[in-house]
C-alpha cells in the first residue's frame, strides 16, 4: 500500500521544518550572546581569578540538570584539550553521596 498525499506532504515538509527550527535556534543563540556577552566575559574572568587563587568550581543541578552539572565538573577536571591543566571542580550531587 502506498502513502497517501497527506503523508507524502508531511514527509516533504520534514526537512523544511527542521531547517526552520535550526535557524530559530541559531537566532536565539545569537541574540543571547549579543545581549549577555559582557556578563559572560565578567563571569569567565572572575572564574579564572578564583581558579588562580586555588578555588573550586561547584556545579549545581537538579533532576536532569544534575547530569549536566556532573558533566561540567568533569570537563574542568579532565579537559579534552591536550596540554590544558585540570582545574578543581565538583558537582553538587557528588556531595550527597553516602
Amino acid at each position: 500500500m502506498s502513502a497517501g498525499p497527506a503523508t507524502r506532504a508531511r514527509a516533504a515538509a520534514g526537512p523544511e521544518r527542521l531547517a526552520a527550527q535550526i535557524a530559530d535556534r541559531e537566532r536565539a543563540l545569537e541574540d543571547f550572546f549579543e545581549h549577555e556577552q559582557e556578563r559572560l566575559a565578567r563571569a569567565c574572568h572572575e572564574l579564572a581569578r578564583a581558579f588562580a587563587r586555588g578555588g573550586t568550581l561547584v556545579a549545581f543541578g537538579t533532576g536532569a540538570a544534575a547530569t549536566d552539572a556532573a558533566h561540567v565538573a568533569v570537563e574542568f577536571m579532565h579537559p579534552v584539550i591536550v596540554g590544558k591543566r585540570a582545574l578543581s571542580a565538583v558537582a553538587a550531587a557528588e556531595l550527597a553521596r553516602p
